[in-house]
């Protein structure tokens, strides 16, 4: 199923629909399916990081902090890889967390 629908795309809109890059775009929309909660301060790349973040508590966390302080993607990456949400919530400073808004995809 995944040739075939890569092919149709291919033929349809270009390169960037091999399999590999199809099966990335469904994780996305299974991790982020109401478009309307993206930010678009992050980027693709941020994104992908996000998703392999599988609670989505802590993935909302990450992008909160992603945003409030301007993470750049490996700084996002090494926050994820260092289990700072973990940490954080050890010593009692993410319990009340507050949401800060950004500018969402429409």
């Amino acid at each position: 199923m995944l040739d075939y629908l890569s092919a149709k795309l291919t033929d349809e809109f270009g390169k960037g629909f091999d399999k590999l890059n199809i099966r990335k775009m469904r994780q996305f929309y299974c991790t982020f399916p109401i478009r309307d909660t993206l930010c678009l301060e992050l980027s693709w790349s941020h994104y992908r990081l996000l998703m392999r973040v599988a609670d989505k508590q802590i993935r909302t966390f990450y992008v909160e902090e992603c945003l409030r302080s301007a993470w750049s993607v490996r700084q996002l990456e090494r926050q994820i890889s260092t289990m700072y949400y973990q940490r954080m919530n050890k010593s009692n400073r993410v319990s009340g967390f507050s949401p800060i808004p950004c500018y969402f995809i429409s």
